[in-house]
């Protein structure tokens, strides 16, 4: 597949996919498919799934912590981006995928990819609907306990995902991941993606 080469001569050249979404829309599901189909490394910095003690523990789990926080409070890609493509060039893989926690929101994509349109690096924003996202949060084997998975705390924390007409801005980058309540297929999941990429 080819991709758009970088404009500086800053050694960024594979590409880096960022997944957004609601808890349960399967971002990490899309990760794992990504390392299969298109060659990438998966960096999750979910703590739901990597079971970090806060939304922040993700990057500090995958070695990322300083990279991250001079993206998170300077909104300074490079040093993140630099770090994850030695990864990959010295693993001989395509690209990286990022899998990001729910409390990371729109208007963090706004800042950070919207106004500094970074070279080769992508982001997408999965969807579902509250009730779609929940079946799957719900039912999803992480070792949560009954009492962490209520609805009321879920829906409180994952609420601004489910409003489409709040990031209209969005739109382009959105994939829509349910069917009514079944998942779409693998392969319609990767091809979305594709064109992303492909831009």
């Amino acid at each position: 597949m080819d991709f758009k080469e970088p404009q500086e001569d800053i050694g960024f050249v594979k590409p880096i996919l960022f997944i957004f979404g609601s808890s349960g829309v399967g971002k990490s599901t899309l990760g794992k498919l990504l390392v299969d189909d298109l060659n990438f490394m998966h960096v999750n910095f979910d703590p739901e799934v990597v079971k970090g003690k806060s939304f922040e523990d993700g990057p500090k789990n995958e070695g990322l912590q300083v990279e991250w926080n001079i993206l998170y409070q300077q909104c300074n890609t490079r040093p993140l981006a630099a770090k994850i493509r030695e990864r990959i060039t010295s693993s001989g893989l395509n690209g990286a995928c990022v899998t990001l926690s729910s409390l990371y929101d729109p208007e963090f994509i706004r800042l950070r990819f919207l106004k500094l349109k970074p070279e080769n690096i992508f982001y997408i924003v999965l969807f579902g609907s509250a009730e779609e996202c929940y079946k799957g949060f719900s039912e999803r084997d992480d070792g949560l306990s009954v009492q962490q998975k209520n609805k009321e705390s879920w829906t409180t924390t994952n609420s601004r995902w489910h409003d489409v007409s709040k990031f209209d801005d969005l739109k382009e980058n959105i994939i829509h991941v349910f069917d009514g309540y079944d998942r779409r297929p693998h392969q319609q999941m990767i091809a979305d993606v594709r064109k992303v990429l492909g831009k």
